[in-house]
């Protein structure tokens, strides 16, 4: 009888150490992790850069609506800036 096991990662988010069970995550995912509240409204931006992912490319830009595969060690940098 087979039988999954669950997994914990170890990532980083803004330096931060957070553990997840979840082998791929998407944007709205790691602003969660990042910022708790996700800050909204007009003018809000929200940039997620990844390092060390578990895919091809290992290094890039996190866009809303795309998710990516991670794996322990894989590190966020997430930043909000406001437009005026």
């Amino acid at each position: 009888m087979a039988h999954e096991t669950q997994r914990a990662f170890k990532i980083f988010v803004n330096t931060r150490e957070k553990t997840v069970e979840a082998e791929a995550l998407s944007f709205d995912d790691v602003a969660k992790l990042a910022f708790g509240n996700v800050p909204s409204g007009d003018g809000v931006l929200i940039t997620v850069l990844y390092h060390h992912a578990d895919q091809h490319p290992a290094d890039g830009a996190l866009l809303s609506g795309q998710t990516v595969k991670i794996k322990n060690n894989t590190s966020f940098d997430v930043t909000q800036t406001n437009r005026s």
